[in-house]
């Protein structure tokens, strides 16, 4: 079986058209939106460097409490909405490919940092397994970069859509 290891990388820099995001200089508070294999590996880094993290999922902070506790003092269950009010959120989550019987998975991480203007979203992928070779990467060329690319943009323009309706 072939392996196949992927990286994809990706800056965006959003302005909506009405922003009310205000950046804090002082002080950073950051969030880890996923709290699987990805995530904590993410909130063990910034408990390493003793940096307090609010972590969250789709379970409730109660279900997070014994996994946060192992990491340290620093690693604090929230939830969604409460998590999503930091400065900088890092977004991670792991996929597999429907179907796939190669046991090729993705691995995603998303930074998302409200500027002046908006917010900057830096994304990377890594892929592994032969799907992603000989499926994607050698049948389609170039097929992966261009679907997050059109990906990234769709959010944008949803986010400028919903940023349009709230002004009104």
């Amino acid at each position: 079986m072939m392996n196949a290891h992927i990286i994809i990388k990706m800056e965006l820099n959003y302005s909506p058209p009405h922003t009310n995001i205000r950046v804090r200089r002082n002080f950073m508070s950051y969030s880890i939106i996923g709290f699987g294999a990805v995530g904590q590996a993410l909130a063990r880094a910034f408990a390493r460097q003793n940096i307090e993290v609010t972590v969250a999922s789709r379970r409730t902070p109660e279900a997070l409490t014994p996994q946060a506790q192992a990491i340290g003092s620093a690693v604090s269950p929230r939830t969604l909405p409460d998590a999503l009010q930091a400065d900088v959120i890092f977004l991670a989550w792991a996929t597999t490919v429907d179907g796939d019987e190669t046991d090729s998975s993705a691995y995603h991480g998303w930074v998302i940092t409200p500027t002046a203007e908006g917010c900057h979203v830096l994304t990377e992928e890594t892929q592994q397994g032969e799907f992603f070779l000989d499926v994607i990467g050698r049948q389609y060329p170039g097929a992966l970069y261009r679907y997050h690319q059109d990906w990234v943009e769709r959010l944008a323009q949803a986010a400028g859509a919903e940023m349009a309706k709230k002004a009104d």
